[in-house]
C-alpha cells in the first residue's frame, strides 16, 4: 500500500497569510498542521498548531513589533519533511511516529498533491479481517455456481487471493485489491489444478 491509497485532500496556506488566517483554517477543518505552499504549490514550509500558539502569545519586543502583521512565513518550519505517491505506507507510519503528525504528500515538481496524517493510518488498520474481507468480496463480482468456495481470506490485514498473478484477471484482481487502503499487504496464489475459485473477475 501506498502514500497516494492513503492520503486525503491537502488544506494549505500561503506564506503571505496571517497567522489568523491560518488558525482559521486549522480550526475550520479540524487539523494540526497545514503544508505551506507558493502560488504554484510548491511546499515551502509546514506550520503547526503550536507554532502559531506560540506566535499569538509571544511578547512583543518594541512598537514596531507591535505593528508589524505577523505572517505564516515568519513561523513555518522548514525544511518541511514530506513524502512522495508511491513511497510505502511504512515510510509514511514510521515519520509519524517520529516527527510530526501528518505528512504532506508531493510530486515531482515538490508540488503539494495530499497528505496522511495519524488519523489516516489509524483508520487503515482499525478495520476488521471481517469487515476487511466483505469488502474485497464486493470489489470481486461472484458467479452463481460454486459457492461453497471462496477464493479470498483475509488476516491481520494480509489478503489472499486465489487467482494467478499472471493472467489478466490477476492484474486486475491485484489492482483492486490494492486500491483498498486498509489492505497491508496483497498475495495471489494461483489456484489448485482443476479448481474454480470464485470471485477472479474484478469490476
Amino acid at each position: 500500500m501506498k502514500a497516494r491509497d492513503l492520503m486525503t485532500q491537502a488544506i494549505t496556506v500561503n506564506p503571505d497569510a496571517t497567522v489568523t488566517k491560518a488558525v482559521m483554517a486549522m480550526l475550520d477543518s479540524a487539523i494540526s498542521e497545514l503544508p505551506v505552499v507558493d502560488e504554484n504549490r510548491a511546499l515551502l514550509g509546514i506550520v503547526a498548531e503550536a507554532d502559531l500558539f506560540r506566535a499569538q502569545l509571544r511578547q512583543p519586543r518594541d512598537v514596531a513589533d507591535v505593528r508589524r502583521v505577523r505572517t505564516v512565513a515568519d513561523v513555518m518550519r522548514t525544511p518541511p519533511v514530506s513524502v512522495s505517491p508511491t513511497d510505502e505506507v511504512e515510510l509514511c507510519r514510521r515519520l509519524l511516529e517520529t516527527h510530526v503528525r501528518s505528512l504532506p504528500v508531493v510530486d515531482d515538481r515538490r508540488r503539494v498533491v495530499g497528505q496522511v496524517s495519524r488519523r489516516d493510518l489509524m483508520r487503515s488498520v482499525t478495520e476488521s479481517d471481517e469487515d476487511l474481507l466483505q469488502l474485497v468480496m464486493s470489489r470481486l463480482p461472484v458467479p452463481a455456481d460454486n459457492e461453497s468456495e471462496s477464493p479470498v481470506s483475509v488476516l491481520d490485514g494480509v489478503v489472499t487471493v486465489s487467482v494467478d498473478p499472471a493472467t489478466v484477471a490477476g492484474r486486475k484482481v491485484a489492482r483492486a485489491v490494492k486500491s483498498i487502503p486498509s489492505v497491508r499487504h496483497l498475495v495471489l496464489r494461483p489456484p489448485a489444478p482443476g479448481s474454480n475459485p470464485r470471485g477472479a473477475r474484478p469490476r
